[in-house]
C-alpha cells in the first residue's frame, strides 16, 4: 500500500510538471523562442493583411478579397452618335479564373429593360465592333457584364449577330453548382444611334432568355419608322411556329409596352411575336431573343 502511495505521488507530479511547460509555450510544436509565426489576413484584392500567429508573437498573411470589376469607355464624350458599326470598349481586372464579357444596351443607366447586343466575349482584346444599324435609332447606354468564368454558366453563344436563342435554363435551377462571381458597369454618356436612312423597324427587348411569369408578364419593345408614320403593334405568343394573339387589338407602338395576363395561358415556353403596321399593312416583324417560362 505504502508504495501504491508513492507511485501515485509521482504521477501526479509528472503531470502537474507536464502541464506547466503546456502553459508555458501555446504552441508544442514552436521551437522558435523569438516569438515569429504564420498568421491569416484579410484585404481587399490581393494584399497583405495582418494576423495573430502561433507561439508568441504575431505573424502576417497574404488575404484575397474581390478583384473582379469592369468599367465601360465608351462612348467618351457626351453626344456621341452613330450608324453602321461602333467600337464599344472597355478595362477590367479580374484575379482568378478566365473572364469572359457580355455588353447590352439600355435606353437609361439602371437595371431592367437592357437588350443583348454579345455575349461571352473574351474579356482581351477589350474591344468589339457593334453593327448598331440593327437596332432602332435611339439613346442607348452601354452596359458591360464581366463573368470570372467560374461556377455554372446559363448563357449561349450570340456574339451580336441576333440569332434566336432556342434554350435557356429554368431559374429555379440557377443556383445549383459553384457560385460564380459577376460584375456590371453602364457607360457614363450615352451613344445617340441616328440611321441616315430610317426605315420600318421593330425589336422585341421583353422577353428574353431566362424570363418567366406567373400570372402577368410585361411585353416591351423598341422602334423606329422612315418619317414619324403612325404605326400599331400586335402581339402574338408562339412556338414550334403556331402563333397566337396575345391582344387581338392593335396597340399604339408609342406605348412600348404591354401587360400582359397569362394567367390563363398553359404552362410552357412561349416566344413572343411583335409586327409594326401601318394601317392594315405589315411594315416590320421580330420575335424574341429568347422565351417567356410561364409557370402557374
Amino acid at each position: 500500500m505504502k508504495n501504491m502511495k508513492i507511485l501515485f505521488v509521482i504521477l501526479i507530479s509528472l503531470l502537474f510538471t507536464t502541464h506547466c511547460i503546456l502553459v508555458q509555450r501555446d504552441n508544442p510544436y514552436d521551437t522558435d523562442d523569438s516569438g515569429s509565426g504564420t498568421g491569416t489576413g484579410t484585404g481587399t484584392g490581393t494584399g497583405t493583411g495582418t494576423g495573430t500567429g502561433t507561439g508568441t508573437g504575431t505573424g502576417t498573411g497574404t488575404g484575397t478579397g474581390e478583384g473582379l470589376s469592369i468599367k465601360i469607355n465608351t462612348p467618351e464624350n457626351r453626344g456621341e452618335s452613330a450608324d453602321g458599326l461602333y467600337t464599344i470598349q472597355w478595362e477590367y481586372t479580374c484575379d482568378k479564373g478566365e473572364p469572359s464579357v457580355s455588353l447590352y444596351i439600355d435606353t437609361n443607366n439602371s437595371q431592367g429593360d437592357e437588350f443583348l447586343i454579345a455575349e461571352n466575349l473574351p474579356s482581351d482584346p477589350m474591344l468589339f465592333e457593334w453593327h448598331c444599324d440593327k437596332v432602332p435609332s435611339g439613346d442607348y447606354y452601354i452596359k458591360g457584364i464581366i463573368d470570372d468564368g467560374l461556377g455554372n454558366k446559363r448563357t449561349i453563344n450570340n456574339l451580336g449577330k441576333f440569332s434566336k436563342r432556342k434554350s435557356s435554363l429554368s431559374p429555379f435551377f440557377k443556383n445549383i453548382g459553384d457560385k460564380k462571381e459577376t460584375r456590371y458597369d453602364y457607360s457614363t454618356y450615352s451613344l445617340k444611334v441616328n440611321h441616315a436612312a430610317k426605315k420600318f423597324m421593330i425589336l422585341v427587348v421583353r422577353p428574353c432568355a431566362g424570363d418567366y411569369a406567373n400570372n402577368t408578364f410585361t411585353i416591351k419593345w423598341w422602334y423606329e419608322t422612315p418619317q414619324q408614320n403612325t404605326v400599331n403593334v400586335l402581339l402574338f405568343y408562339g412556338r414550334n411556329s403556331v402563333w397566337l394573339p396575345v391582344w387581338p387589338l392593335p396597340l399604339p407602338a408609342t406605348k412600348g409596352e404591354y401587360i400582359w395576363d397569362c394567367s390563363a395561358i398553359p404552362n410552357g415556353d412561349y416566344y413572343i411575336r411583335a409586327d409594326l403596321m401601318e394601317g392594315n399593312v405589315e411594315r416590320a416583324s421580330d420575335e424574341s431573343d429568347g422565351y417567356l417560362e410561364i409557370r402557374h
